[in-house]
């Protein structure tokens, strides 16, 4: 299906199968800024991850987002998402090879 919307509200009812469904077919990803949970997760499928804030992030938050910047997209007041590109995250990639290399260093 083309253009499938799907709304999770994980407070609210949180059934397993949700976030592998839409995470695994979904062709971009907005994400709240409160659950860096759920922007890694998506992040590590390498998909593209619209981050957005709906309140001031605390300490935490804006380190994570900091980290992640790269990864994916931060978008800020005013949502505009006209003009911004979409990030596809090499995350999952980067610390495959980080691992790779350290288990030869090991062996």
């Amino acid at each position: 299906f083309k253009n499938t919307e799907a709304l999770v509200i994980a407070n609210r009812n949180n059934y397993d199968f949700v976030f592998d469904g839409f995470g695994v077919l979904a062709d971009v990803v907005f994400v709240s800024s409160e659950s860096i949970s759920m922007v890694s997760e998506i992040a590590s499928l390498q998909k593209p991850c619209i981050c957005y804030s709906l309140e001031p992030e605390d300490d935490k938050r804006k380190i994570f987002l900091q980290s992640v910047k790269d990864e994916v997209t931060l978008l800020r007041e005013p949502y505009e998402i006209k003009n911004f590109n979409y990030k596809n995250s090499s995350v999952f990639e980067s610390n495959k090879t980080k691992v790779e290399n350290a288990l030869k260093d090991l062996l």
